[in-house]
């Protein structure tokens, strides 16, 4: 387990981007700040995946995402940040605040 902030994940597996980030846990890459990756479109094809497949996955897990396709290369940056409770400052969570209703 990743202790602290990551402020710069970069990835560059060939073609293997969106499996590894489907896999890793969330409270994992809760601490990532920004990703570098560079993607492969034709690997992610055989997978039956997409960019826009990736792209939706990091905005999901709350990036903003800047695609550069003349470089193949993808940058996010984590959009919002929300402290969990029950974490140290360091660490961050991708769920809302609860309704204290």
């Amino acid at each position: 387990m990743v202790k602290g902030k990551v402020h710069l994940l970069k990835i560059d597996i060939e073609g293997m981007e969106f499996e590894v980030l489907c896999a890793c846990p969330g409270e994992m890459l809760q601490t990532v700040e920004r990703i570098a990756m560079e993607y492969h479109e034709r690997a992610l094809a055989e997978c039956h995946r997409s960019v826009s497949d990736l792209v939706r996955l990091l905005k999901n897990a709350g990036f903003s995402v800047d695609l550069r396709p003349e470089r193949r290369i993808l940058v996010a940056k984590r959009a919002q940040t929300i402290p969990h409770p029950r974490a140290n400052n360091s660490l961050l969570s991708l769920r809302p605040p609860r309704d204290s209703r």
